[in-house]
């Protein structure tokens, strides 16, 4: 009987979230779009990622920014992470923004 309860405790513990509130793809999308419109420079989208520690790689050739906020959930067997694609026109401007869940698992 110990054991089984020390093992529900441990799936317990390796299932719960990081500690804080954890953003949702719906609220990053939010922020996204209202944060950075349509017509946003790069330069503002480059500085708006970097001062809110959101990680990214820029692809000249397609002109978008690729981002992902790892591991919003996770549990025993998955894992949500929330991926970014910031489309830029040919001035370097916003497009587009996709925000989408993605998950990963065992």
């Amino acid at each position: 009987m110990r054991s089984l309860f020390l093992l529900v405790l441990l799936c317990f513990t390796l299932s719960c979230s990081k500690g804080g509130v954890m953003p949702t793809k719906q609220s990053v999308e939010n922020q996204m779009l209202s944060n950075l419109p349509v017509g946003t420079s790069f330069e503002n989208v480059k500085a708006y990622l970097d001062s809110s520690k959101i990680s990214y790689d820029w692809y000249a050739k397609g002109n978008t920014f690729y981002s992902i906020i790892r591991d919003v959930k996770k549990n025993i067997l998955s894992r949500e992470s929330i991926q970014i694609i910031i489309h830029m026109d040919d001035n370097k401007k916003v497009k587009s923004i996709e925000v989408k869940s993605v998950y990963t698992g065992l």
